[in-house]
């Protein structure tokens, strides 16, 4: 199987002035992708906001692509951008997306 799993992705915080110019068209470059990706975050990241991500992941949804966004919540004072390292939070959803039964 090949596959896609987006851990907190994106290229420009999303408090950098041109961030509309840049994080959107990313993603919906990636729509292009033949199968469905897994997007994976975490609240309270210090460089992407959940409804920031949110919006990326419709983006690239509009522009044909196929996946699930999957939120985490954290316990205060830990930042969601860094849940790679966190596998007690994703694990059982990337064990789903690597057997092909995600939703």
């Amino acid at each position: 199987m090949s596959g896609v799993i987006n851990f907190v992705g994106g290229w420009m915080s999303d408090r950098c002035s041109h961030v509309e110019k840049i994080n959107p068209v990313l993603f919906r470059r990636g729509a292009a992708y033949p199968k469905p990706m897994l997007w994976l975050y975490g609240s309270r990241d210090s460089f992407y906001a959940l409804r920031h991500s949110r919006a990326n992941f419709e983006a690239f949804r509009a522009a044909g692509g196929t996946g699930r966004f999957v939120e985490y919540e954290l316990p205060a004072g830990q930042n969601g951008h860094f849940i790679s390292g966190r596998p007690d939070l994703w694990q059982a959803d990337v064990e789903a997306y690597v057997q092909g039964t995600t939703p």
